[in-house]
């Protein structure tokens, strides 16, 4: 977010004045150049392409009310210490060789808005964002800058924390206590529940030819009550199963079994010790899911 929000507005945490001891140059819109990478990098030339003297500059950033206060060194790249005004926005950070490095704190209205965290080669390490005062959500990047992790919140408690392998998220969502509610694991294809006392309440994972998803479902105990396994499939044919739904009692004792396929229901009811009790057959209605 705060790559983004760079190029709208980061100003510096310094009293204006500060700024304006040293004498700043102005440059001309026409020889403005500034470029952003993923590195916070930072480049000042003139409308031709070549390096600025060395000296200190001052020119609009985004917008012509924006002030962009920064220092060319001998070698022609932005060094020392970068300071930006934007609307209500204020930050400062340093630089080194164009890039920006160390810790960046953005203000808004005086208040902190964001702050990034950069190595001394300028690579990102890290973005955190408030809103009065309050976190709001933490994004860290690996060594190739993709995304590792991304922490939200609410009133400053963690209410959810996805982390990433190849790109694809394993996401933890937690209740407004801090107690955690949910994982879900799109690599594993796994979804798990929980109750407040940390016990999972359901737990839902695909076989690994992806041709079952089975949803196991638990007491406050941690005692299974019922078991469903649901075809994947999108076509049947008339007498292919299409799910099997069963439940158990607190002895671990099946309770019932529903086996489900396009045209019917095989219901079993079974006692407490697994005698089988009672077995019927319910006819459905016609699917549209009945392949030719």
């Amino acid at each position: 977010m705060f790559l983004r929000q760079l190029s709208i507005a980061v100003g510096f945490a310094l009293a204006a004045n500060t700024a304006c001891a040293q004498q700043y140059k102005p440059l001309a819109e026409q020889d403005r150049i500034i470029r952003e990478k993923t590195k916070l990098e930072l480049a000042v030339s003139d409308a031709k392409g070549n390096p600025l003297p060395e000296g200190y500059y001052v020119t609009p950033y985004s917008r012509e009310d924006s002030k962009f206060y920064f220092h060319i060194s001998g070698n022609g790249e932005i060094n020392d210490s970068v300071k930006i005004f934007e609307g209500d926005f204020h930050s400062s950070f340093n630089t080194r060789n164009g890039m920006a490095i160390g810790t960046i704190k953005v203000y808004q209205q005086g208040k902190l808005s964001a702050v990034v965290e950069t190595n001394d080669s300028g690579r990102v390490l890290s973005e955190t964002e408030y809103d009065a005062g309050l976190i709001q959500s933490v994004t860290v990047y690996d060594s190739s800058g993709h995304t590792a992790m991304i922490k939200n919140y609410k009133s400053g408690q963690k209410v959810r924390e996805a982390t990433y392998a190849g790109g694809v998220p394993l996401i933890k969502v937690f209740s407004p206590r801090g107690y955690l509610i949910s994982i879900e694991d799109e690599s594993a294809k796994t979804y798990t529940l929980f109750y407040p006392n940390g016990k999972v309440q359901q737990k839902a994972s695909n076989d690994k030819t992806d041709t079952w998803r089975t949803t196991k479902e638990y007491d406050t105990a941690g005692r299974l009550t019922a078991e469903e396994k649901r075809s994947l499939a999108t076509t049947f044919q008339f007498n292919d199963t299409v799910s099997i739904r069963t439940t158990y009692y607190a002895n671990g004792k099946k309770k019932t079994q529903v086996t489900a396929t396009v045209v019917k229901e095989t219901i079993q009811t079974y006692n407490q010790n697994g005698k089988l009790l009672k077995k019927e057959i319910k006819e459905l209605p016609p699917s549209p899911m009945i392949g030719n």
